[in-house]
């Protein structure tokens, strides 16, 4: 047995001030501000409705004048399921069963371009929501997260951070067949090198043909939009200036003693990172040297170019006063390269071998108390440009 019906006036635009539910109300706001950008209208109704136990093929006056199409932003409660019956619909109910009570609150109605239209969104062409279900959203909602979370009706702006400097944090978004050109923006909020992802809803889905995305640098920020099908990347966003962050200071140098007098500096570059360091070596050693990134900094292998003598990846200057006082002499440059099997650091070699790139220990590459200045440019994994 239906327990109450009621409505507002079907003449666009709709009263919302009427609706006193705020989750529907707000989404509706947001759709109708969608349709006007659109230059086109809407004739809708609100209703509410209850039922105690199962129905089967239920009609519910709806007062709108003419046959339906549409139905948005409904929500259910209770422990049924209410199904709509559209090909049951006409000018005076809608048609509903239930598995059990429910409480159903939606709008009714259809979107029309012609408002002199008999039955307003009859035809295919007209029928805008059987392509576009809801366009949720577009409230200005900010979101923080820093555990593993799905993205929700209201979300607009999502910070995704991590509770505790070390776990990545996944966000899952909506189905993309359901929200076809809803657009939704995602920002890391957490100061460090973290990689937080952005999964599809669904692993047949992809986000820019990739089966994920992720945010790798303090206030990085993108604009995903659904096309219907998938998720396209709208715009990539991140700063771009030089910073002396903690966690970029290399985690070793090694082979040189205690270093002191260390200054170092980083930016972003798509999906690169170009580092600057400067350190004064303590007492050097008959051991390999190396240079070791800071967690979460990784050579990506399958970005780099090699010539005849290795990947070369940096140059190092070892600062002595050279011949007639020059301030360096050619044999205190070095190259920084990759060794083909350590993504996490880079090695020493002569930058005028004419074979391939050996590894030189510290005491070859400075002396004791020298300085060192190293600049080194390099293809990130995870980054994406």
């Amino acid at each position: 047995m239906i327990n109450q019906s009621k409505g507002n006036r079907a003449s666009p635009p709709l009263a919302v001030k009427e609706i006193t539910d705020v989750y529907i109300r707000e989404n509706f706001n947001a759709l109708a501000r969608y349709f006007a950008e659109q230059n086109q209208l809407l004739n809708f109704k609100f209703l509410e409705f209850t039922f105690d136990g199962s129905v089967t093929e239920q009609k519910v006056p709806h007062g709108l004048g003419f046959t339906p199409k549409d139905i948005i932003r409904s929500k259910v409660t209770g422990p049924g399921v209410c199904t709509f019956n559209h090909r049951l619909f006409d000018d005076e109910f809608i048609n509903v069963s239930t598995t059990n009570s429910v409480r159903v609150r939606c709008y009714v109605g259809t979107y029309f371009r012609d408002a002199s239209q008999i039955n307003p969104g009859e035809t295919d062409t007209e029928d805008f929501f059987a392509k576009i279900p809801t366009i949720p959203g577009k409230n200005g909602n900010i979101t923080s997260v820093i555990r593993a979370y799905l993205v929700q009706d209201s979300d607009d702006l999502i910070l995704i951070g991590t509770p505790n400097d070390s776990d990545s944090t996944a966000v899952t978004l909506p189905d993309a067949t359901l929200y076809k050109g809803r657009s939704i923006q995602f920002q890391k909020n957490d100061d460090n090198f973290i990689q937080h992802q952005v999964l599809p809803f669904k692993s047949t889905q992809t986000i820019d043909g990739q089966t994920n995305t992720t945010l790798c640098t303090y206030r990085e920020r993108i604009t995903l939009q659904s096309d219907g099908t998938n998720w396209r990347i709208l715009l990539r966003d991140y700063p771009k200036e030089w910073r002396s962050t903690f966690y970029a200071n290399p985690s070793a140098i090694t082979n040189f003693g205690t270093v002191s007098l260390t200054h170092y500096q980083w930016r972003r570059d798509g999906d690169r990172i170009i580092f600057k360091w400067t350190f004064r070596a303590g007492t050097t050693a008959a051991a390999i040297a190396d240079v070791r990134f800071p967690t979460n900094i990784r050579v990506d292998t399958t970005k780099l170019s090699i010539n005849a003598r290795g990947y070369n990846l940096g140059l190092a200057f070892h600062v002595t006063n050279g011949a007639s006082s020059a301030f360096w002499s050619a044999n205190n440059t070095y190259v920084l390269f990759y060794d083909n099997t350590s993504t996490d650091r880079l090695f020493f070699a002569n930058a005028g071998a004419s074979n391939a790139f050996q590894k030189l220990n510290g005491n070859s590459v400075a002396v004791t108390s020298g300085d060192m200045f190293l600049e080194i440019s390099m293809a990130v994994q995870g980054w994406r440009g």
